[in-house]
């Protein structure tokens, strides 16, 4: 099965929903946490929470306004930026996709074709469709008589050691 069909992709991870959730929200419930730039030319802003073998990284960029949560990722590598340790669980899956899975689990559960980047130590892949405006959005929209939905573009990106999955994330973005 898909995890990028429409209602397989995981936007929701610790009580936190991508482009729902915003920065205030999760350092309410998580604590205080340093914000920091994601490195690799993303413009994003990030933050970090860790417990002892998993760190999850919550992150909003120029799709989300800089302000709503635009991904998510987890990692059991220690991350280059500064992370609040945390007492709770921070699970290794997300939806279906686990860390510490071969990368052929992980693209199987997947069920997509993921490409190298440029970089060389990571895999990529997107998905895009159409969702219709609700009835609230259609009601706020200026232009919905002519362009009465939202594209979205799922992200899915994994980073693996010796074919094992050690970090992962996604990315979703809606545009009118």
């Amino acid at each position: 099965m898909n995890v990028f069909a429409e209602n397989e992709f995981p936007s929701e991870y610790m009580g936190v929903t991508l482009l729902e959730t915003n920065f205030a929200e999760v350092t309410q419930k998580y604590g205080p946490s340093t914000v920091f730039d994601i490195p690799d030319g993303h413009h994003d802003k990030g933050v970090c929470y860790r417990n002892e073998n998993v760190h999850v990284v919550f992150s909003t960029g120029p799709m989300g306004g800089n302000v709503l949560l635009s991904g998510i990722s987890i990692s059991v590598v220690k991350p280059k930026y500064p992370c609040t340790a945390i007492k709770i669980e921070v699970p290794n899956c997300f939806g279906r996709l686990c860390l510490k899975k071969t990368r052929e689990e992980f693209e199987s559960i997947a069920g997509e074709v993921f490409i190298k980047t440029t970089k060389g130590d990571s895999y990529v892949s997107a998905q895009e469709y159409q969702r219709p405006m609700s009835k609230a959005e259609l009601e706020r929209s200026s232009y919905a008589s002519e362009h009465p939905y939202f594209d979205v573009t799922h992200t899915l990106w994994y980073k693996e050691s010796s074919s094992i999955i050690n970090a992962f994330g996604f990315y979703k973005y809606e545009t009118n």
